[in-house]
């Protein structure tokens, strides 16, 4: 007997949750190659504030962005220890690193459980999230990489 299911279709339930200073964030692991411990970021000048430097990864030269920056969280704690993590993204080809200062889980979000409708999300930041969900005992807002990504661009 074989086993006939779509991996694409349950790679959309699955997220990694992170955390950003105090909040929870959850983005759908479709483009997520890899989490790593924090290692050092080489500072490279750049007309971006939310792009950090570059770090080598095996061999390769890969840009890290902190979200912070990019989504206007005022950072109380910046300093990076033992729980940082870097979340290493591919979108289209294109590898950048995602500061977190956690990675909590990754744990399956059935679209039925994202509220879509935030009246409260306005300005430019609005296009990262596509909800909020509750996830156990705490709200996570599910963020979409590609959009936070690339609007920069």
């Amino acid at each position: 007997m074989t086993l006939d299911y779509d991996m694409e279709a349950y790679k959309d339930v699955q997220y990694i949750v992170f955390r950003l200073d105090d909040e929870y964030f959850g983005a759908s692991v479709k483009h997520v190659e890899s989490i790593e411990r924090f290692s050092p970021i080489t500072r490279v000048p750049t007309d971006k504030e939310s792009t950090i430097g570059v770090i080598n990864l095996r061999g390769e030269v890969i840009p890290v962005v902190d979200p912070k920056k990019m989504l206007g969280i005022l950072d109380s704690q910046s300093k990076q220890n033992s729980k940082s993590r870097i979340i290493i993204t591919d979108i289209s080809g294109n590898k950048v690193g995602i500061l977190a200062d956690s990675a909590v889980e990754v744990c399956e979000i059935d679209k039925k459980m994202i509220q879509e409708n935030i009246k409260m999300l306005k300005g430019k930041n609005k296009d990262f999230f596509k909800g909020v969900a509750q996830i156990k005992d705490r709200y996570v807002m599910i963020i979409d990489f590609e959009q936070l990504l690339w609007s920069e661009s």
